[in-house]
Order: C-alpha cells, then structure tokens, then sequence
C-alpha cells in the first residue's frame, strides 16, 4: 500500500526539461526568486489566489517550515517592484523520487488572464 495521499491529486509529469519555450512575459513583468520580505508577499498573492485571508496561508507554515524549501526555489513575477503571481519548485521524493514538483501557483486579481502562471511554472 502506498503512502501517497489518498486525495485527487493533478499529476503532469515532463520526462525532461529539453526544449521549453523562451521566457515571454508580458511587457512589464519580471520573474525572480525569493527575497528577504517576500514571505508577506506569497501569503497575500496565495490567500487571494485561493480565496482565503493572507493570514490563512502562513508562509514560515506552509513553506519554510518544509525541508524542500530553498529560497531560489520559490519564484515571482513582478510588475515593476510589485510581486503579483508566485509558484514554487519543490522536491517531494514520496511523490516523484527522481524529480521536482511545483507547489502552490498563484496570480493577484487584476493580473489573471496574461498567462503569469504558465510564465512563472
């Protein structure tokens, strides 16, 4: 018997990382990795994204407290200084033992529509 949770779960599995597409944000937008302050930022992109209060998705809780966080592993896309949609590269080795995942998606109202998501996976 697996350990594997019993809940659906969406799996898409790439077999390499050959031949993605060419980052191309719209004009604007920026990706970039995790900096200092930017916990607040992934509760309040993730709490909206998920229809929930910011205070709701704690980042030390959901994020840092995992031995799968790395800080250049969690990613932004920023409008200017402003990060507006998040996404996460995690290693869950129960789940996939010779891959990443992604963990948790993510875009502000108001950015939704532009294809940040597809961009920051």
């Amino acid at each position: 018997m697996s350990d594997l949770p019993t809940t659906p779960q969406l799996h898409m599995l790439r077999p390499h990382l050959r031949d993605l597409p060419a980052l191309a944000l719209p004009d604007g937008y920026i990706v970039r990795t995790f900096q200092p302050g930017d916990d607040a930022h992934w509760s309040r992109i993730i709490g909206l994204s998920f229809q929930t209060e910011p205070e709701q998705m704690p980042f030390d809780a959901m994020m840092r407290a995992s031995p799968s966080f790395l800080p250049e592993r969690v990613f932004f896309v920023c409008l200017g200084d402003e990060p507006v949609a998040t996404t996460s590269a995690w290693y869950l080795p129960e789940i996939t033992p010779d891959a990443g995942t992604i963990h948790y998606v993510g875009t502000l109202p108001g950015h939704t529509g532009k294809r940040l998501g597809y961009w920051a996976v």
